[in-house]
């Protein structure tokens, strides 16, 4: 409970800031969730109640379901991933991580909601804390088969912490319950009807964080004690920045040819007659948005495929005169390149001063490349971050959180079709031909 009560304590800080940056808060509760009470237990008050206790049979998918009819909601959990010992609703019993998947992507696009009425987002803050009491595997496994020696040691392979664990038994629906005293991984997570707004949240939950007594870790392994938080991640809709050009230079040429760029005009000069080709590689520059939620760093789980495309779509057979291949290199960074291989000829006819062709560089997701990365071998960055603290075994490592990795592999296959698109940059491309 005081664990819970700091991170609560944490959420309410991060709110009271968002109200003095001129968020005009109406209303704002606090309910308990499990299968035993459904959605219930509810205060106007951010501040957890002296009844409070922790509980098996965890409806996650319930509390992610009524997140869905609120502006910004913040779910503190233990990450278990659905139902209990009986079927809940449509999902199965015990563990069912395709009911949270799905619960997720349908808080994205509720039912009673008109599309283009919201710009919704979901964000997870994996917390590492101190945890003293019944751990429920919510597995079904023989008091014999439980290795103690197992977990402990495996607990201290990822944490240098204090571990106990004693009184294993077996509940009524034959899942294996233990006390266990030490390092435990819950998540927060943070749905928004706006992403504007979950950024906005996110800044704040950094803004106040020490305020909280809730330390920053990069990793699972950094944590030693108190209560923690690692780098907040953005599961959807991703992040992808506004961009500038900051310089071009030439890689090869190919006849007689001249290509410049002035900012974000590439002009280019070339003789009439012959081939006239130069590949350019231009430095791109990451712009930082005005609003809070560039105040904090975060994570961006979704990879984006990066193209370049004419404003308008009758110009398209004219770009492609231009531009006869390109490759942006590390798209995501803070500073990145695009090469590109321009082609200038008698038959653009586009002048600088006048007509140039008008093109839009965009960054669409790519939800389904993102459920593939979570399976990586060696994953890195966020990823890893995900791994470390995801299990497929809770009664061998109680300190991770069961089926993290495999949640939010299934929400990414489910949101595959999903078209996610936004212009990141705008370039101008014309020529003067030289007679």
């Amino acid at each position: 409970r005081p664990v819970m009560g700091r991170y609560v304590s944490w959420i309410d800080l991060a709110v009271s800031r968002l109200r003095r940056d001129s968020l005009d808060v109406e209303a704002a509760s606090l309910c308990q969730f499990s299968q035993e009470i459904g959605i219930g237990q509810c205060s106007d008050r951010l501040q957890l109640a002296t009844a409070f206790a922790t509980r098996g049979s965890t409806n996650l998918h319930d509390a992610i379901a009524e997140a869905a009819h609120n502006d910004l909601a913040f779910i503190l959990t233990d990450g278990v991933a659905a139902a209990g010992a009986a079927a809940s609703g449509d999902c199965a019993s015990s563990v069912d991580a395709a009911c949270v998947a799905r619960a997720l992507k349908d808080a994205l696009h509720p039912t009673d909601e008109t599309r283009g009425d919201s710009d919704r987002g979901i964000w997870i803050i994996p917390l590492v804390a101190p945890y003293d009491g019944v751990f429920y595997t919510e597995r079904k496994i023989a008091v014999t088969e439980f290795n103690q020696e197992q977990t402990d040691e495996r607990i201290h392979a990822d944490v240098r912490s204090d571990v106990a664990i004693q009184n294993p038994k077996v509940d009524k629906a034959g899942n294996l319950n233990f006390v266990y005293r030490g390092p435990r991984a819950m998540l927060l997570i943070v749905i928004a009807r706006w992403t504007d707004l979950g950024r906005a949240a996110m800044a704040a939950l950094a803004d106040v964080r020490g305020q909280a007594d809730v330390d920053a870790i990069d990793a699972l392994n950094g944590y030693r004690n108190g209560t923690a938080a690692l780098t907040p991640i953005e599961v959807y809709p991703g992040i992808a920045r506004p961009v500038s050009w900051a310089k071009s230079e030439t890689d090869e040429d190919a006849g007689s040819i001249d290509a410049a760029l002035t900012g974000n005009t590439i002009g280019l000069q070339c003789v009439e007659n012959g081939v006239n080709e130069t590949t350019q590689t231009i430095d791109v520059e990451q712009q930082q948005e005005s609003g809070r939620g560039e105040c904090a760093a975060i994570w961006t789980l979704p990879g984006f495929n990066f193209r370049l495309h004419a404003a308008r779509p009758d110009n398209d057979v004219m770009l492609a005169s231009f531009i006869t291949r390109y490759a942006p290199g590390n798209p995501l960074a803070a500073k990145s390149q695009l090469k590109l291989r321009l082609r200038c000829g008698p038959d653009q006819g586009r002048p600088c001063n006048s007509n140039p062709v008008r093109v839009n560089y965009t960054a669409s997701a790519n939800y389904g490349e993102t459920s593939k990365t979570l399976s990586a071998a060696t994953p890195s960055g966020p990823f890893k971050t995900i791994a470390d603290i995801s299990t497929l075994h809770p009664d061998v490592e109680p300190h991770r959180i069961f089926a993290f990795t495999n949640t939010l592999k299934i929400f990414y296959d489910q949101m595959a079709a999903e078209q996610y698109r936004v212009s990141i940059g705008e370039l101008a491309l014309c020529n003067e031909t030289k007679r």
